[in-house]
């Protein structure tokens, strides 16, 4: 799960979206692929993004804060909730 991070942060949203459809997953391929440049996008991912850690999806929530444009709550996210440091600095 923690490769979502490393694909979305490499901005491959596109390759990590044909994963999700090839494990189908269609839901979450179709959300990758929305315009994230749009604010309307951008928050309906922090909102995503918090119900995944609310789940205790971490890793997933970190991701869609990438999405999002916050690179603080991703961060806040991996260092403080997950206690990875290694993965923060990346």
């Amino acid at each position: 799960a923690s490769v979502s991070v490393f694909y979305i942060a490499l901005k491959k949203k596109s390759a990590l979206s044909k994963l999700f459809k090839a494990k189908g997953n269609e839901k979450a391929a179709d959300f990758l692929n929305k315009d994230f440049d749009d604010v309307k996008n951008k928050m309906a991912a922090a909102r995503v993004a918090m119900d995944l850690i609310s789940r205790h999806k971490i890793d997933e929530g970190a991701a869609f804060y990438l999405l999002s444009d916050s690179l603080k709550d991703c961060l806040d996210v991996v260092f403080n909730r997950k206690m990875d440091s290694e993965m923060a600095l990346l």
